[in-house]
């Protein structure tokens, strides 16, 4: 009796082992990577931009932060809670 070819070839591959056939091969072991990918909402974020004019802060990433002028533009480490205690409004498109 002859083995099927894709038989023959998961075999080789060692991702099945049987060995009655002969195929000594220990079976593939296939492990998810371990990485992790932060979520956006949890991950901690290090820092605000703040426009000094309309005071609203972004989150880096947010497209309106680009299109601020520089001399109203700042980077700031405060937090949410200290920002809004500054009387600072939040963006409305990356919603800090």
């Amino acid at each position: 009796m002859t083995k099927p070819k894709l038989f023959t070839f998961l075999c080789a591959l060692g991702v099945i082992a049987v060995t009655l056939s002969g195929c000594a091969r220990p079976p593939l072991i296939i492990e998810p990577y371990a990485t992790q990918i932060p979520d956006s909402a949890t991950a901690p974020v290090i820092g605000y931009i703040v426009n000094t004019d309309t005071k609203k802060f972004h989150l880096p990433s947010c497209s309106k932060a680009e299109k601020i002028n520089e001399k109203n533009k700042k980077i700031v480490t405060n937090s949410r809670d200290e920002l809004l205690a500054k009387q600072y409004s939040p963006c409305g498109i990356c919603k800090p």
